[in-house]
């Protein structure tokens, strides 16, 4: 086992570089793209972790991690959890992100016998990549919990954390992330949004939703709400929950004008006993009646699924494009997206005529 002092040095830099385009956060000079502002394009979830000893979640604000060790006296066991507040939809350049992270070993969850690990570190951090912590006013950047042979000495931390986002320009993207140790790292992927010109005449305009969620029953829960949902079933000691998030059309768009959406959907509990055989999740968007948004390779739909207790696919995520159609006198179309077993929203525009 390592020595506690090892632990104490974990590292807190993120080493990982995607390479993609990434706007600068530090330098940068003003450009003509000031008023453009940057969207949350997809939240990448890692996969659960399940190695010997050691199992672990990651889900949008919540985490949790625990550590099982079978010694000749007894079982060592320790488990904590993590979570933090999910930052916005959309930022302005210069705009502050304010994330509240917390990290806390479970009540009752560390049990220490010898031969067990002599000291157990978890922490939380965030901030933009690469390497960029958010940080508290007094420029702390994480929270972390420590034990010892059997002594809790940090049980539980809470901190607020801040950022700027930066200017940025056409094709600039940008990641923020919320990295759990040991678990694994959430990353909230933004891309930098041009302001859209103003167009005179006529255009859609978006009047009304409509959020029609399937009902509840003695064995199965959902939630829908714009830009997110959730389905979860149970039966005796088995259970399985999805989750679905998606971004959402704008208020105004002219005919013609392309309407891209992220969809995303993930398994985050499947506890199987021989009853849930095949369960699954799809999540798809469109135009009334029956007209699909798909990607550039014809997909309309995410999904996943899960066979016999086995997760064949965990997580899926997919952009689709589609066009507003040809205005008309009185007109009314309606956009929907739909999540399987959860319900649909639809989104009511009407036609406006320009002077």
């Amino acid at each position: 086992m390592k020595k506690f002092w090892i632990l104490m040095i974990v590292p807190l830099i993120l080493l990982a570089v995607c390479g993609q385009s990434y706007a600068k956060l530090e330098n940068m000079e003003p450009s003509v793209s000031e008023e453009g502002y940057w969207e949350l394009k997809s939240v990448e979830i890692p996969k659960p972790l399940g190695k010997e000893h050691e199992l672990g979640t990651l889900s949008r604000g919540h985490g949790t991690y625990q550590f099982t060790y079978t010694a000749e006296i007894g079982v060592f066991n320790y488990q904590c959890s993590y979570s933090w507040t999910e930052p916005q939809k959309r930022y302005k350049a210069g705009r502050g992100v304010d994330l509240s992270i917390s990290i806390e070993i479970v009540p009752g969850g560390y049990v220490w016998v010898s031969r067990g690990p002599e000291s157990m570190h978890n922490y939380i951090i965030a901030g933009f990549e690469p390497g960029k912590a958010l940080r508290s006013s007094q420029n702390v950047a994480d929270v972390r919990v420590l034990t010892s042979q059997g002594e809790i000495i940090d049980q539980s931390e809470s901190r607020q954390v801040s950022g700027k986002f930066p200017l940025g320009s056409k094709g600039d993207r940008l990641s923020l992330y919320v990295s759990c140790y040991p678990v694994g790292t959430v990353w909230y992927k933004y891309e930098w949004v041009e302001p859209t010109p103003v167009m005179e005449g006529s255009f859609w305009e978006l009047t009304s939703v409509d959020i029609q969620k399937a009902t509840d029953t003695s064995s199965s829960q959902s939630i829908l709400e714009r830009g997110r949902g959730e389905y979860k079933t149970f039966d005796d000691n088995e259970k399985f929950r999805v989750s679905y998030s998606f971004a959402e059309p704008g208020d105004r768009s002219y005919a013609g004008q392309s309407v891209d959406i992220t969809l995303s959907v993930r398994i985050e509990e499947y506890i199987w006993k021989g009853q849930f055989n095949h369960m699954g999740g799809r999540i798809d968007a469109g135009f009334l009646p029956g007209i699909s948004l798909k990607n550039p390779k014809g997909l309309w739909a995410a999904g996943v699924s899960a066979v016999n207790g086995k997760i064949v696919v965990g997580s899926d995520s997919l952009t689709v494009a589609g066009k507003f159609p040809p205005g008309r006198k009185d007109g009314k179309e309606i956009f929907y997206i739909q999540c399987d077993k959860v319900g649909k929203i639809l989104y009511h525009y009407r036609w406006v005529d320009g002077d």
